[in-house]
Order: structure tokens, then C-alpha cells, then sequence
């Protein structure tokens, strides 16, 4: 008999159960096709399980309705017991065994457990089927007292069966919600609070462990549910039911899909530590509380893994700390499957761990994975067994020790037994992520059949992608196809390479779109995210396409610089109506991801489709005006150079050292060329460049004794002379796009060889060397068109410790009218925030600059107020710092690169930040996001900043700026103007300082104080000469 008719079956039995006494011939009579020996069968049947339950007057009326079919069809009243329902009748006796010994048991599991492993071929398909149609019959023939008593059971059993740990767990956890769909209708939450709460919870546990369905659909499910459970569990009066609850809300939120990756995590982080802040061991010393926290505290150790807030170094070792504390507090014995997940989830940590040896932490996490194995098996602990063998697969894929191709050989294998419990049909998401890793362990191999390696590494990564969907699992879909064409690149199938690198790319511009927890946050995904555009730029080349590698280049680099730029002045950049529907298309994409992020979305799918078309047009609208971020193209170069001009625009990958050489062409609107140098030089920039920095750091005077011969060696690492040479003689003009760490290098300060003489790179462009972080910042800045240049405010020697700061300010401030000048102790940070500044063309600091090495957001311009006389006990280390001369500040009352990003400086044509060490970047962020002073002011508003690449003299600095300022009155642009004032400092004798100082309108004070510092030289020394003194600055932007 096919299921069907079985259940249409069941359908007639329970109306007719319903119905009044007398009434059944009706039925009977619209019903005639279902009449058969199969019903006869069935109803006896029910009635013998229902009269060993103890209900005999249902059982009664089963039976009484059995006769009277019986009789109209001419059966007799034997029934066999070969019918076609025999199956049923076999799931219907166990499934009221069952029940049975659930409740004499009282749920022990213990008890039922090896009931349940002696029929674990009973629990399939139609159990669950008997299980809904006979709970649909007994509710509706029993008095309500046994709805109630029947209800309870079945709920008992459901939170026993999703936990049974053997058989098949799809099914078992399918089982497990047809239990509690079953009795949610019973037990509403009005009248059965509690009922109903354990009901929630247990569906939130079975829709987080489901295979079947969409698996964002059902982690959205668990969450829900477990917030409706503790709705009504409280920590305080039932603390073990809200702890267990919290801990798998925590879960949920961890493997959550909707929404945005490190806005989940943080939210479990927060759940988790709540139950471990109530879930104190010594005040719990119940086995189970104890259990509970050991649950919790795995979870915790995962959060910190994958956690992408932060510093991951710092990340990985909490992550390890609490998974250390959770093992040494978990019995193997009692609790062996969280033991081994603990164990496992431990290897995977000291696998990632970025502090101490690799080769040690890779011995390590191999160490703890077979701890795992050696408590699990493929029977007992299927699961956890397959995730450990994928987990130390990809450890022995890692492995420094020992020989690289068994290595290889016991990773192979490790993931082929995975395989063996991750089938496709039953854990999808864990099969493919499998295949991506056996994959990438082929590609790894060695040997002679490297051919046929790469080819197998292809298909399985094919199998990868045919479930790691960008709609389903993009973050594993970026990494899956990234290693896809890696395989194509090796083997030389370049346009393959190209077209899934392309995807992969489209990929990271959506997830980039979907982050809506800061900008710290884009640029960690940024970071790692960047092999991919890496990767992208490198086939470009192979295939020679020159224009796409640099256009990759540029839409790796700076994204957030860009966008907040953008975001903030967007009517500089498009006309008035453009600039408005492109704010509403923004504020309406926000809505839509905090109502997908907050869960408030009606249908998640749909709006999420409504986001990537609004993104579409957002795009489009933007592109048309300023095409930048994804939609950069190359012939934006013709509005970014002249004929004169030339841009190098440098990029670091992890192997190699590129140069893309950038020129006016008249046919094709642009010559790009590529100086691809040779892996070694990577690494004698890298050790060039770890000396130079070292040194600044910790030898100051050692730095600047050692700064000519250095800056030699720098323009012979990079080949500059040859660069140079690629260029036409009438190029007068340079704009340098640094990458990474070279940023902190002054190229205008280079030497090399030009008609046979040794000049500085500077002499070379006689319109300036100038820099920018990329060239769409210079499209932006261009944009930016500020003709005005009469308005000055200054920041004028704050601390009152720099005597030539009183010098320079004053005699900049005849240059302007009017000006606005914040003297000595009036320069503080509530007088700059009362000050007009979105009035100002030109703003000048002159006072103490600081650059914080582990956290350029923290870095500032050191105001009046922000010095102390006393430390403050136990000072907040993120506020109070030892920024200079041992003496402590305040950075509350710093101008902050975070203050410095809220001002407005809406007609502002130029920052000038005459002060140490303002031009420096956090250098460390592979996806060169150029973090520091200088980016602060660029988003604020000016399209021209000049600042400093280390700590500067005084005197010369603002002879330099003086300088700089006058040549800037005479009409030269900014680049122009400060090149100029630095080979005049650079070669001017102490005559010509002396001469030039006695035109200044200064006070006899400030002339005598220049005397002094000049009159003991010689008349003909050129006092400033070294790059120390004049080649610190440098102009960034327009």
C-alpha cells in the first residue's frame, strides 16, 4: 500500500473517532474508495496498542468500526498479519514501547537509550509519519487530561531523541521537531509557560543542528526560538534552563548567515560571556551547572577564533585560554563527546595561532586533534569524528616537521575519511568545505605526477563550489574559488583563472557592501580578502593585460578612505540631484541591512535581493559622475594627468615587488608599463626596510647618521634610476603612489642620476613630486575644486615649548586675511571645535605631532590642555599615553585622527601639519588603507595635506614652512611649492638664510632669536643641507 492511501487512512480513522454515535454510515458512504482490507487491517491493529495503553473505549470503537467495514465489504474476520501494514503496525508498537518507557522512566535516558540503539532501524522516514498520524488520532479520541499526559511524553522524548547519539542524527533531529511541532499546539504559552519554553528551546537546538532545508533559514529559526524560550527563563529562578539556552542562542549567532559575519560574533561573545558572568563554578557545584559552563566555554573559545574584531594574534589566544580551561574541567569519561569537541576545536586555534613557533603550534594542534581521536570513533561519535580527521588534515596540510609529502599523504587521507561520514545529501555544508580542503592538499602535493594533482585539486573544488554558492556560503565561496584559480594559474589555463577570480571578486564587492559594523571591520576583511585581488592582478600580467592589473590595483587599495571621502562630501563630487538619490539609495540600503542584521525583515530572501538591486543602481548613478571602489576604470588617468606627468604606483604582494608606470598617450589615452622585480628584491626590501624602521624607533641618532647612505641603498633596491629612464624628457611632473611601508620613505629625497649628475629625485620634476595613498584618491581630490585661499586658521605652539612655532605662525599669518590663530594655552580642543572651520581655505598646526605604532586611529596633534603635571592613578591605558619626554597626556583632549575625521573643512584647499611624525601610516594592514593623520584631513575635507615622515627640527621646519608659504602666494601649487622650498633649504648657505631672514616682518624678539641660532655658522655652510632637515615633508593629495 503506498504511503499516501496509509495516510489517507489514518485521516478517515481519526474522523471517524470524531464523529457522533450513529453517525459513521455517512461517512462510510463518502468514502467508499477508501474502504478496504488495508483499513480492516489497521484499525485492529490500533486498537490492540491502544488497549495495551490502557485505552479500551477507543480501542472499543476501533474495533466495532473494523466489524461494520468488515461485513459491508464481505471480509472475513480474520485479518492477517502479512497486510501490507505490518510496517506501520511494527512503527506504531515500537513508537508506543516508547513512549511507554519514557514515562516509567521519567525521561532517563539511560533507560531509553538502549531501547532505541536495539530498533535503530525503526527510526527512519516512518516513524516520523506514525509518530504525527498517531498523535493526531490519540488527541483527538482522548479526554483532555490524556492530551496533556500524552503531550508531556512525546515533548520528553523529543529533547532525549535530538541528543541520542547514535543512529542516523538527520533523522534523529527531524524526529525531534516533529515531536515538538506536535505538541506546540497543546501546550500554549498563556497556560503552560513553562511547557511551552521547553518546547522553544528544544526547536531551537534541532533547527541549529538541521541538515534538511535552507541552513540560514534554520539558524534564523533557532534564533528566534531561543529568544521566545528566554522569554520566560530566568537567570535568576531558573538558571541551568536559561544558561543552556543562552549558551545555544550564543551558537546560533556564531554560525549565523544572515546579517553581517562580525556583528554575529560579537553578539554571541556578549550572550556567552553573559552566562558565564552568572555561571560561576564555585557558587554551581552541581556536576550539570558544571557541565554547562564547560558547554559555554567551548562556545566562547570558537567565538574568539573566528572572531574578526580586534587583533587576531590577541583573538587566538583567548580562544586557546578558554578552550585549555574548558578541557582541564571535562571529564573524558563522562562527557566524552564535548571532550572531544573541545579537543578539536583546541587544535584548530593552536593551528591558526599567530605568537610563538608555527612549526610548535602546528605540533600542537596535530597533538590535540589525535587526543580527540583517540576518544571517538566513526560509530559512536560520527560527526565529531569527521570534523576531527578535516581538522587534522588541514594540520598535517600545514605541517613544517617532518617529510613534506607524507605530510601531504596523511592529510589526503585524513580528509578521505571525513568524506566517509560527510556525504553530500546529509551534510552538505561540511562536504564541500571538506572537498575545498582535500582540494587545496592535492594542489600542495609533490612528485612527479604534479599534472595529475592539480587536475584532482580542480575537481574538488568544482564539488566545493557546487554547494559553497556566492547565495548560500559566500565568504567559503571567495576562499573556494581563489584556490580554483590558483589550480588554473599554475596550470597555465589563464583564461579560466581570470573568469573565476572575476566571481571571486564579485563576491568580496557584496560582502563588502553587507558590513555595516565600521570601518575597522571592512578593513579586517579587507586584509583578508586581499590575496584575491593579489591573485587577479597577477594572471592580468601573465595574459598582458596591463590595464585591468592596474584597475585590480586600484580596487584593492584605500576602499574606506575612498567611500568616507565619498560619503561626506558627495556634493563636491555630483550634481544636486544625484547627490540626493544617491543619499536616499545609501540610507535606504542601511534600513535594509539593520532590518536583516535585527531580524525584523518580513522575507529576508526578497529584501536581500532588493539590496543588491539598490547596490546596482547606487553603482551605476555613481559611476556615470565618479567612477571609483569597484567601478574604477583606467581612463580616469586622462583627468588625473597632463602631458607632463607620470604617475609609479607601487605594489607589494606576499612574493614580489611591482611597479606599474603610468603616462599620457595621445592615441590611447594612457601608456601603462609593469617593472615586475625579482622575488630576492622582496626580501632585501623587507630587510631594508625592518632596519630603517627598527632604528627610527630605537637608535634615533644612528637613524640619522645613516640616513644619506640609506636612501642610496632604497633607490638602488628599486632600481629607480632605470624606472626613471622609462619616462620622456619632457615629464616634469611625478606623483608617487606608495604601497604598505612605503609610505613612510621620502621618494623625493632619492638620489639619482640624471644627465650624468647625482640629484634628488625632486630636481628631476621641475612641477613637483607630490604623493597620493591611491589614484582615486587624486580623482577625488580633483574634484575638489577650492579657489579660495584668503582665510587662515592655526594652531600656534600649544604646549609653549617650541620657540620657532611663534616664529612660523606669525609670519605665515601675513599671507592671509582674515586669519583665525590659536595661541599657546588658547589652543585646545573645545576652542578648535567652537571655531568656524567649514569657513577656513588653509589650515596650519604648528605644536607637537604623535604617531601611535599600535593603533594609528589613536594618533594626534598634542594641544594645550592635553599635557599633564600629575599621572592619574591607575590611568586608563587607552587614554593616558607617555606620547613624549616621559610626560603623560591626556588623548581626550589631543586632536585625534577620530576627532580629526568629524571636522568640516568644507572650503578648505590645504592642511599643513607642521609638526613630528603627522605623515605616517599604519603600514601593517595588507589592504593599504592608509590609517593616520593625513586620511583624517583628506575626509574632513581638504584635498591637499602636508605632513611629516618623522620628528622634525624646529628651526628648520619652520624655515621650510615660511618658505613654503611664500612660494605658495607666488602662484605654485602645492607640490610645486614645497619641492621648491626644500632645495631652497636644502642648498641655501647661512648668508642667504641670514639675507632671507632679514625680509621677514618679524619682532625684534623673533630676529634676534633667528641670529642666534645663525651667527655662530659659517657664512658659507649650508647648515641644512642633509635630507634630515629638509626632506621630512611631503605633500599628499591635489
Amino acid at each position: 500500500m503506498d504511503k499516501r492511501r496509509q495516510q489517507a487512512h489514518l485521516y478517515l480513522i481519526q474522523e471517524l473517532l470524531r464523529c457522533p454515535l450513529g453517525s459513521q454510515q455517512a461517512i462510510y458512504d463518502d468514502n467508499r474508495d477508501l474502504l478496504d482490507a488495508n483499513l480492516v487491517q489497521m484499525m485492529g491493529q490500533m486498537a490492540e496498542a491502544l488497549a495495551e495503553r490502557g485505552d479500551r473505549s477507543t480501542a472499543d470503537c476501533l474495533i466495532n468500526f473494523a466489524r461494520e467495514i468488515a461485513e459491508e465489504l464481505g471480509l472475513s474476520s480474520q485479518i492477517s498479519t502479512a497486510s501490507p501494514v505490518s510496517d506501520f503496525t511494527d512503527q506504531l508498537s515500537f513508537l508506543l514501547r516508547v513512549l511507554q518507557v519514557t514515562k516509567e522512566s521519567q525521561g532517563n535516558f539511560e533507560v531509553l537509550y538502549p531501547l532505541l540503539q536495539e530498533n535503530l532501524n525503526l527510526l527512519d522516514e516512518n516513524f516520523i509519519r506514525t509518530l504525527e498520524s498517531f498523535a493526531i488520532s490519540a488527541f483527538s479520541a482522548s479526554e483532555q487530561k490524556g492530551v496533556y499526559d500524552l503531550a508531556t511524553r512525546i515533548l520528553i522524548f523529543s529533547s532525549l531523541i535530538q541528543e541520542f547519539p547514535f543512529g542516523e542524527q538527520l533523522i534523529n533531529v527531524e524526529i525531534a521537531l516533529a515531536g515538538y511541532k506536535i505538541v506546540a499546539p497543546v501546550f500554549v504559552q498563556k497556560t503552560f509557560r513553562y511547557q511551552w519554553a521547553m518546547i522553544k528551546m528544544g526547536l531551537g537546538i534541532a533547527y541549529q543542528r538541521r541538515v534538511r532545508g535552507e541552513k540560514a533559514e534554520n539558524i534564523e529559526r533557532a534564533i528566534e526560538a531561543c529568544k521566545q524560550a528566554l522569554s520566560v527563563f530566568d537567570f535568576r529562578y531558573s538558571t541551568k534552563l536559561w544558561a543552556a539556552t543562552q549558551t545555544q542562542l550564543g551558537n546560533a549567532y556564531l554560525f549565523r548567515i544572515n546579517g553581517e559575519k562580525s556583528a554575529n560574533i560579537e553578539q554571541a561573545i556578549e550572550v556567552l560571556q553573559q552566562v558565564l558572568s552568572i555561571l560561576k563554578r564555585e557558587e554551581f557545584p552541581d556536576e550539570s551547572v558544571a557541565t554547562q559552563w564547560a558547554v559555554t566555554q567551548n562556545a566562547l573559545g570558537i567565538a574568539y577564533q573566528i572572531r574578526v574584531k580586534g587583533e587576531k594574534a590577541e583573538n587566538i589566544e583567548r580562544a586557546i585560554e578558554a578552550l585549555k580551561e574548558t578541557s582541564s574541567n571535562c571529564d573524558r569519561d563522562l562527557y566524552p563527546d564535548l571532550w572531544i569537541k573541545c579537543q578539536n576545536n583546541l587544535g584548530s586555534a593552536y593551528g591558526e595561532r599567530i605568537k610563538g613557533e608555527k612549526a610548535e603550534n602546528i605540533e600542537q594542534a596535530i597533538k590535540a586533534h589525535q587526543q580527540a581521536l583517540s576518544v571517538s570513533d566513526c560509530e559512536s561519535f560520527a560527526y565529531e569524528w569527521a570534523g576531527t580527521q578535516m581538522n587534522l588534515g588541514s594540520a598535517y596540510a600545514e605541517r613544517i616537521r617532518g617529510n613534506k609529502a607524507r605530510n601531504i599523504k596523511q592529510a589526503i587521507e585524513a580528509f578521505e575519511k571525513a568524506l566517509l561520514v560527510f556525504r553530500r545529501e546529509e551534510f552538505p555544508h561540511e562536504w564541500a568545505t571538506t572537498q575545498g580542503s582535500l582540494g587545496y592538499a592535492y594542489f600542495d602535493s609533490i612528485g612527479s605526477d604534479k599534472a595529475e594533482n592539480i587536475e584532482r585539486a580542480v575537481e574538488a573544488f568544482q564539488q566545493a563550489l557546487s554547494v559553497l554558492t556566492r547565495e548560500a556560503f559566500p565568504y567559503d565561496n571567495v576562499k573556494a574559488l581563489s584556490n580554483l584559480a590558483l589550480a588554473y594559474q599554475t596550470s597555465n589555463q589563464l583564461q579560466l583563472a581570470y573568469d573565476t577570480l572575476e566571481a571571486a571578486v564579485e563576491t568580496v564587492e557584496l560582502l563588502r557592501d553587507e558590513v555595516r559594523s565600521g570601518n575597522d571591520i571592512k578593513q579586517k576583511l579587507a586584509e583578508k580578502w586581499i590575496l584575491v585581488y593579489f591573485r587577479m592582478v597577477t594572471v592580468c600580467l601573465e595574459m598582458n593585460r596591463y590595464t585591468e592589473a592596474i584597475e585590480y590595483v586600484e580596487r584593492s587599495k584605500t576602499r574606506n578612505l575612498i567611500e568616507l571621502i565619498l560619503s561626506r562630501d558627495s556634493q563636491n563630487f555630483f550634481p544636486p540631484d544625484v547627490a540626493h538619490r544617491l543619499e536616499q539609495i545609501r540610507d535606504e540600503i542601511a534600513i535594509g541591512q539593520n532590518k536583516i542584521q535585527n531580524q525584523e525583515a518580513d522575507d529576508t530572501a526578497t529584501l536581500a535581493q532588493h539590496l543588491m538591486q539598490l547596490r546596482q543602481q547606487r553603482n551605476e548613478l555613481q559611476n556615470k559622475y565618479l567612477p571609483i571602489g569597484s567601478g574604477f576604470m583606467a581612463n580616469q588617468f586622462r583627468s588625473i594627468l597632463d602631458d607632463q606627468s607620470a604617475i609609479i604606483e607601487w605594489l607589494i604582494t606576499s612574493d614580489k615587488i611591482l611597479a606599474f608606470i603610468i603616462q599620457p598617450c595621445p592615441l590611447e589615452g594612457q601608456k601603462i608599463s609593469v617593472w615586475q622585480f625579482k622575488s630576492d628584491r622582496l626580501q632585501t626590501l623587507d630587510n631594508w626596510a625592518n632596519a630603517y624602521i627598527r632604528d627610527y624607533r630605537l637608535k634615533k641618532d644612528d637613524w640619522r647618521d645613516q640616513l644619506v647612505s640609506r636612501l642610496e641603498e632604497l633607490a638602488k633596491i628599486l632600481y629607480l634610476d632605470e624606472l626613471i629612464e622609462q619616462l620622456p624628457r619632457e615629464c616634469q611632473r611625478l606623483i608617487i603612489i606608495p604601497h604598505r611601508f612605503l609610505h613612510l620613505f621620502p621618494f623625493h629625497a632619492l638620489p639619482i642620476s640624471n644627465n650624468g649628475k647625482k640629484v634628488n629625485l625632486l630636481d628631476r620634476f621641475p612641477n613637483g613630486v607630490s604623493y597620493a595613498p591611491s589614484c582615486q584618491l587624486l580623482l577625488q581630490a580633483q574634484q575638489r575644486r577650492r579657489l579660495n585661499f584668503t582665510h587662515l586658521f592655526a594652531i600656534q605652539n600649544p604646549t609653549n615649548d617650541l620657540p620657532y612655532a611663534d616664529l612660523e605662525v606669525q609670519t605665515i599669518t601675513d599671507f592671509f586675511n582674515p586669519v583665525n590663530i590659536l595661541k599657546h594655552e588658547t589652543a585646545t580642543l573645545t576652542a578648535i571645535s567652537q571655531a568656524n572651520l567649514n569657513e577656513i581655505h588653509c589650515a596650519h598646526f604648528s605644536c607637537h605631532g604623535y604617531f601611535n605604532q599600535s593603533n594609528a586611529r589613536k594618533s594626534a596633534l598634542i594641544l594645550a590642555d592635553a599635557p599633564l603635571t600629575t599621572a592619574p592613578t591607575n590611568p586608563d591605558t587607552e587614554r593616558y599615553l607617555n606620547v613624549r619626554e616621559d610626560k603623560t597626556h591626556d588623548l581626550n583632549k589631543c586632536l585625534t585622527l577620530e576627532a580629526i575625521i568629524s571636522l568640516n573643512l568644507a572650503q578648505c584647499r590645504l592642511v599643513t601639519l607642521s609638526a613630528c611624525e603627522t605623515g605616517l601610516i599604519d603600514y601593517s594592514n595588507t589592504s593599504d588603507e592608509y590609517i593616520g593623520l593625513p586620511s583624517g584631513f583628506l575626509i574632513a575635507g581638504s584635498p591637499s595635506v602636508v605632513s611629516s615622515l618623522w620628528r622634525v627640527d624646529d628651526t628648520a621646519s619652520a624655515f621650510l614652512m615660511i618658505k613654503f608659504y611664500q612660494n605658495l602666494k607666488s602662484g605654485s601649487t602645492v607640490a610645486i611649492a614645497l619641492n621648491q622650498a626644500q632645495t631652497w633649504l636644502r642648498d641655501a648657505t647661512t648668508a642667504e638664510l641670514q639675507a632671507w631672514a632679514n625680509h621677514l616682518k618679524l619682532e625684534e624678539k623673533l630676529k634676534q632669536q633667528i641670529e642666534q641660532t645663525l651667527g655662530w655658522l659659517d657664512s658659507d655652510e649650508q647648515p641644512f643641507q642633509e635630507p634630515y632637515h629638509w626632506a621630512a615633508f611631503c605633500a599628499v593629495g591635489q
